[in-house]
């Protein structure tokens, strides 16, 4: 049987390395890319997803604990409530600053005259 290749991006784990096209955990095939939940190698369950390791990339041991998933709407969110925070401070800031801009532009003005004479 041919495993065919999937359009999702190839999994790395924690230190970077990729992981295997295919392994077997658990007695189960897990095909193309992929981690898995099932107990890791060193026998402890755990609900970090881990794969085997390519064996192009090498190194020990021959499987790791995989990198997480970035969930861009869960970041979009995260900046966004960040955001709403922000907003009110930010206003007076500006409020505060609109209302000295024309005070500093007199005193400038001020310093100039002086200058010239």
């Amino acid at each position: 049987m041919a495993l065919s290749k999937s359009s999702k991006p190839k999994r790395k784990t924690r230190d970077g390395r990729m992981c295997a096209e295919s392994f077997t955990a658990g007695g189960t095939l897990i095909i193309v890319d992929d981690c898995t939940t099932k107990p890791s190698p060193d026998g402890k369950s755990t609900e970090a997803e881990w794969c085997e390791v390519d064996p192009k990339e090498g190194g020990t041991p021959n499987w790791g604990f995989c990198e997480e998933i970035l969930d861009y709407d869960k970041v979009r969110e995260k900046v966004r409530n960040l955001m709403a925070d922000e907003i009110p401070e930010i206003r007076k800031i500006k409020d505060e600053e609109s209302k000295l801009i024309p005070v500093g532009l007199k005193l400038l003005g001020t310093f100039e005259n002086t200058q010239e004479k």
